[in-house]
């Protein structure tokens, strides 16, 4: 099955079922409460289960007088109901005292019991329910599907996810957690739906009992009763006491497994039936379904039905947000001797397609522009223009999926030039892959003449784009104008921040500069160091992100920046002077926020991942234990943060540095050969519940978390992978 149909799947599957599955997941959440609220009640007697069932029998009936029934329910509680009471209460089983009436269950609980189960639509509505179990188990599927393949794969499941929208970054993070759990409810909710709608048929127990050979001699005492000294209480669901001295009334034990009729005379067994196993998967489904008896996996349930409405909403805003804009071509298909091709997921690149057509369009030539899905023979074409991006890793986006097929199958009357412009992001290891992949078929097309090799856009990059419109200008020896506006994606709402301090590095040592920037209490009272500021240069339309330090009593952010050759956002920054007003939007990222209650924290960076570690210091205690490991060129690199670094130690806030110089009197060493020299430590440190930050570029991480998971298998036996779960490693690289 294609990446396309598991979209597809997945997207309509939702919105067909999204009113149900709102409705399911409310109240849900709230049932997810009723086990919690149970359990509260602590009528759980300590080492009761380990009681045999005459030792339970006898002390209940010394205390309560002739009983008529015995239930443990999933909490462990015991419940009695006598011939003395008219409603059950639980007790003690080792003393057979009352201990509390039996819980009542708030009319929230069966309300939304009522609602969840059946929409208060009686027959009708648990079928619905039902069906939606069954929609629920193929979305969270297709979902687990899709995250595979956008990780990379099961071994990269855990991965960083690139940051790009909220909605799409937190909709892959949350349910990359709650998946499993989501299948759980799928799976269990789709039993119980079709075992009540006799899909699955339990069988009724058939116990078979000669009445001929009972026997009514003189009563035995429970005690002598082989059966009831080997069943332990916990094995017990619930036992019905004989109603009179009859021989055709006998002792009836329901246990985890099995039924069980038993002589109340002699304690002889009369009848013993397994439960079948549909029966046995039935109650192992409504308990996963429910949480009944478990205070753990209700809150695990309860985080679901939460997790499941933002995924509700979530996915709405990213489907609103696809490429759905109209394509208005002024001429035919067959009339045009330009065609351009977009695969677009979102509706960026189809704003470059667009963009592209306007300005050949000016130029007077004819133009048609349709999705690559749409690809079929144009009895006109002279010149191909394909521009697409890439989905997840190295798919096809959804308006492409069907491109290489209809290649196949269609062939164009006449030779034709081409040209492919790939979108995508350098944060992917597969950057542009769907566009290598097109150029390569393309390449294997007969009538296809290449006009360019192939071209890629980095981060919807501008000049990057209007370098190959200017290199298609020339081979077609026209000139081709852009309209600014046709490139500007939707404005955001941006804050105002003003320079109040840029400190180059020493003598330009490696074109590093850092730059404070001022802007008001309000605007940062719900951020901290490791957040992000988002920056959109001059004629950009792609924003920039940088990992930041907040200064909460000045009022300022830090950013540490290194300016790069062909950096479009980096040298507008490091052209800014004290004064200056920049413009930008704060971004949170709680994922790399210190960690306040660990006992110690080690910040490990090279370069200007240390910008946000300047500020994170401030945070620390002074009961925790914290180092430094940072990297650079030389010295002079260093110096530019040395000051902030020396206060920290000066006022107890770091313990120690270590620093590793790449460039610095003929010896090379990287800050991960400064980790090496310190794995003993930083795995003592980690099994004593220490955290692990990362801050700086991919490969260093990488190589950083190499050198710690070999340590760490061979000394501890636990991997790095482990540690991140449990959020001992925190890495904000790129």
């Amino acid at each position: 099955m294609s990446s396309s149909l598991w979209r597809a799947a997945h997207l309509w599957l939702a919105i067909i079922s999204s009113v149900f599955l709102l409705i399911a997941s409310v109240t849900g959440a709230i049932l997810s409460f009723e086990p919690i609220y149970q359990k509260a009640h602590n009528y759980h007697i300590d080492n009761a289960d380990d009681l045999s069932i005459s030792d339970v029998i006898d002390n209940i009936s010394s205390v309560q007088g002739e009983v008529l029934n015995i239930t443990r329910d999933k909490n462990g509680f015991v419940a009695v109901q006598s011939i003395t009471s008219d409603t059950p209460f639980y007790v003690n089983p080792f003393s057979g005292e009352k201990i509390g009436d039996v819980i009542r269950t708030p009319e929230i609980f069966e309300f939304c019991r009522t609602l969840h189960r059946s929409l208060l639509l009686g027959q009708t509505g648990r079928f619905l329910i039902g069906l939606t179990s069954v929609v629920l188990l193929f979305i969270a599927l297709s979902g687990f599907f899709l995250i595979l393949k956008k990780q990379g794969g099961l071994s990269q499941y855990f991965s960083k996810v690139v940051k790009n929208d909220f909605y799409k970054d937190y909709h892959t993070r949350l349910s990359r957690w709650l998946i499993l759990s989501v299948i759980v409810l799928g799976i269990s909710g789709t039993y119980l739906f079709l075992e009540r709608f006799n899909v699955v048929l339990v069988p009724t127990l058939d116990h078979q009992v000669n009445e001929t050979a009972l026997t009514d001699g003189p009563a035995e005492p429970i005690a002598t009763f082989t059966t009831f000294n080997t069943i332990l209480l916990g094995d017990l669901r619930e036992i019905n006491f004989p109603f009179a001295d009859f021989p055709d009334e006998y002792y009836e034990l329901k246990l985890r497994d099995k039924e069980l009729l038993v002589n109340q005379f002699n304690g002889e067994v009369l009848s013993e039936v397994s439960y079948p196993i549909v029966q046995l998967i039935y109650q192992i489904s409504f308990n996963l379904h429910t949480g009944e008896g478990t205070t753990i996996w209700a809150a695990i349930l309860g985080l679901t039905g939460i997790g499941t409405l933002f995924f509700i909403y979530s996915g709405f805003k990213i489907f609103l947000k696809r490429d759905r804009s109209k394509i208005v071509n002024p001429f035919s298909k067959d009339d045009c001797s330009m065609v351009i091709l977009v695969g677009s997921e979102q509706g960026s690149t189809m704003r470059f397609a667009k963009a592209l057509q306007a300005g050949l369009l000016k130029s007077k030539a004819k133009v048609y522009l349709t999705s690559l899905n749409n690809y079929e023979a144009y009895q006109s074409i002279e010149h191909l223009f394909i521009l697409t991006s890439t989905y997840g890793v190295g798919e096809a986006p959804a308006s492409a999926d069907k491109f290489f097929q209809k290649l196949a199958d269609k062939r164009q009357p006449r030779s034709y030039g081409y040209s492919v412009l790939g979108f995508g992001s350098k944060a992917y290891p597969d950057f542009c892959q769907y566009a290598i992949e097109v150029d390569l078929k393309m390449q294997q097309v007969a009538e296809a003449k290449p006009l360019l090799p192939l071209y890629k856009v980095n981060e919807e990059s501008k000049p990057e784009f209007m370098t190959w419109l200017g290199a298609i200008g020339q081979v077609l020896h026209q000139k081709i104008t852009i309209n600014d506006k046709d490139l500007a994606a939707a404005k955001k709402k941006q804050l105002s921040f003003k320079v109040s301090q840029k400190q180059d590095s020493q003598n330009n040592a490696d074109q590093t500069f850092y730059l404070e920037l001022k802007t008001s209490k309000k605007t940062l009272k719900d951020y901290r160091s490791g957040d992000l500021l988002e920056i959109t240069p001059p004629d950009e339309t792609r924003e920039r992100l940088y990992s930041m330090s907040v200064d909460h009593e000045k009022s300022t952010i830090g950013l540490s920046i290194r300016k790069h050759e062909a950096g479009i956002c980096s040298t507008f920054l490091g052209d800014q002077i004290s004064g200056n007003k920049l413009y930008g939007r704060l971004k949170s990222n709680p994922e790399f926020h210190f960690p306040k209650e660990a006992p110690g924290v080690i910040l490990i960076a090279n370069g200007t991942g240390i910008a946000p570690y300047l500020g994170m210091l401030a945070e620390s205690s002074l009961s925790q234990h914290v180092s430094l490991f940072w990297g650079g060129q030389n010295k002079a690199s260093y110096q530019l943060y040395e000051s902030r670094i020396n206060e920290a130690l000066a006022n107890g806030k770091l313990n120690r540095v270590y620093t590793a110089f790449s460039r610095e009197n003929g010896t090379k060493e990287y800050v991960q050969d400064a980790i090496a020299k310190e794995l003993d430590n930083i795995t003592t440190a980690l099994n004593q519940g220490y955290v692990v930050m990362i801050c700086g570029g991919l490969n260093m991480q990488k190589a950083v978390e190499n050198k710690l998971d070999a340590h760490l298998k061979s000394s501890s036996g636990i991997s790095v992978e482990t540690l991140k779960t449990r959020n001992q490693i925190k890495a904000d690289c790129y």
